[in-house]
C-alpha cells in the first residue's frame, strides 16, 4: 500500500525518488544528532548518496524493504520501514529515525504501530524485529510503548562512527494472530 494513514494529519506514504533531498536536508541539518545512533549518516555526504538509497527501496523489484516518509501536518518529518523483509519466514526488521524538531509529540510511536498493524494484517507477517543501540533510550521507549519485548543483546552489534561497536538491545514482536 502506497499510503497508510496513521490519524488525521499523520500519513505514512511509500517513500519515493523526489524526496531525497528533503530527507538529505534533515539528516545533515542535525548530523550530530543522528551520528549519535545512525552511522551510516556519517557516511552520508552527498544528496546523491540519499538519491542512490532511495532510489533503491523506493523499486519494488530491487528491494526487500518496504520504507515510507513520515509526512505531519503535510511535511516530511522522518522515516519508518520494515527492512529485509522476509516473505517465506513472515518477518522483517523495523527501522525509523525522525527529525528532533518532532520529538516528543508521539509521532514515531503512532506511525510505528500502524506499519506494525500494516505489517501484520496486511502482509500476514508473523515477527518483526526491532534493535536499538544501548543507550539510545528515546528508540527504546517507542519499541516498548508499541509492545516488543525485550529478547537480548547483540554484543559489538554494530560499527559507529568513531570506530567503536555499539552493543544492540534486540526487541521483538509476534503477531498474536498465528
Amino acid at each position: 500500500m502506497n499510503i497508510l494513514t496513521v490519524l488525521d494529519g499523520l500519513i505514512l506514504r511509500k517513500v519515493e525518488p523526489n524526496d531525497a533531498s528533503t530527507l538529505f536536508s534533515i539528516l545533515d541539518e542535525n548530523r550530530e544528532h543522528f551520528m549519535q545512533w545512525l552511522p551510516f549518516v556519517a557516511l552520508l555526504m552527498d544528496v546523491s548518496e540519499m538519491q542512490d538509497y532511495v532510489d533503491s527501496v523506493a523499486s519494488p523489484t530491487e528491494s526487500a524493504d518496504m520504507i515510507y516518509v513520515i509526512i505531519y501536518k503535510k511535511e516530511l518529518v522522518g522515516l519508518v520501514g520494515l527492512k529485509d523483509c522476509d516473505f517465506f519466514n513472515n518477518r522483517a526488521e523495523l527501522g525509523y529515525w525522525l527529525s528532533p524538531l518532532y520529538e516528543g509529540l508521539g509521532i514515531m510511536k503512532r506511525s510505528v504501530d500502524c506499519l506494525i498493524d500494516y505489517a501484520f494484517n496486511d502482509l500476514d507477517m508473523h515477527r518483526i524485529e526491532l534493535f536499538c543501540a544501548e543507550g539510545n533510550k528515546k528508540s527504546e521507549r517507542v519499541a516498548i510503548r508499541s509492545g516488543f519485548l525485550f529478547e537480548g543483546i547483540v554484543h559489538d552489534g554494530e560499527l559507529m562512527a568513531d570506530g567503536s561497536y555499539s552493543n544492540l538491545k534486540q526487541y521483538y514482536l509476534l503477531n498474536s494472530k498465528h
